[in-house]
């Protein structure tokens, strides 16, 4: 009877253990993604907050440049630049009288576009790692945010219909030296490496070929080992 007793004590106590194991890993996933979807809504209030600063500085700058360019057209040499870069001057002209708040909102939504792919694609390829992260303030802004401005202006060209690729590139400066380093840490927090997912998957599939050889491949042997006994037996 104290046997017994003692047998289902111990199995009891091993079945709590399991359960307690079961219960942290659960808990422990729990936060992961707890926290995962804390640093998801914390990072995206602060790019939000970049691009509504993005706006109003963006639409500061392009009243600034109304002013001057209204200006500047009164002058001779102002006259004559509109006489002879027509294209330009109607662009030019088209784009300043438009709103500046609903025009600023709309260039800075496609540089943040073209800056979250370019840095997307550097952090999955880890380029952001070995280029970015290494270098200070103004490396960044050398190596990154004037690049990056060149091809948000490739982007906005034939948008706006610019003849020379230099007015696209004055449109996208600004917005572009704002936001480029906000999307680098936005994507730097939430999304993986390629070589990080390269590793979990050969954890899982060691994971997975361990439980086959040491836990499934035995259990189908001695069934299958049993079946043959029986038709040996019969």
């Amino acid at each position: 009877m104290n046997s017994e007793y003692k047998d289902i004590k111990i199995i009891n106590t091993k079945m709590i253990k399991k359960f307690n194991k079961l219960w942290d890993c659960f808990s422990n996933q729990k936060n992961i993604y707890v926290n995962y979807r804390r640093k998801v809504w914390n990072e995206t209030v602060i790019i939000l907050l970049l691009l509504l600063t993005t706006v109003f500085i963006t639409a500061g700058f392009f009243y600034i440049c109304k002013l001057l360019w209204s200006a500047y057209i009164l002058t001779p040499v102002g006259k004559q630049y509109s006489a002879v870069f027509t294209e330009n001057s109607q662009v030019i002209f088209k784009i300043l009288s438009s709103n500046c708040i609903s025009f600023s909102i709309e260039l800075t939504l496609q540089t943040f576009y073209v800056c979250f792919a370019i840095c997307a694609a550097c952090q999955f390829f880890s380029l952001a790692r070995f280029f970015y992260l290494p270098r200070e303030f103004f490396g960044r802004l050398c190596f990154w945010g004037f690049p990056m401005a060149v091809v948000v202006a490739i982007y906005l060209r034939p948008i706006y219909e610019f003849a020379d690729w230099e007015m696209a590139l004055f449109l996208s400066v600004v917005p572009t030296l704002i936001i480029f380093s906000g999307c680098f840490r936005f994507t730097g927090l939430l999304l993986p490496e390629l070589y990080e997912i390269i590793l979990y998957s050969i954890k899982k599939c060691e994971v997975i070929k361990k439980y086959f050889l040491k836990g499934l491949l035995p259990r189908l042997q001695e069934r299958a080992q049993d079946i043959i006994n029986r038709i040996n037996a019969s």
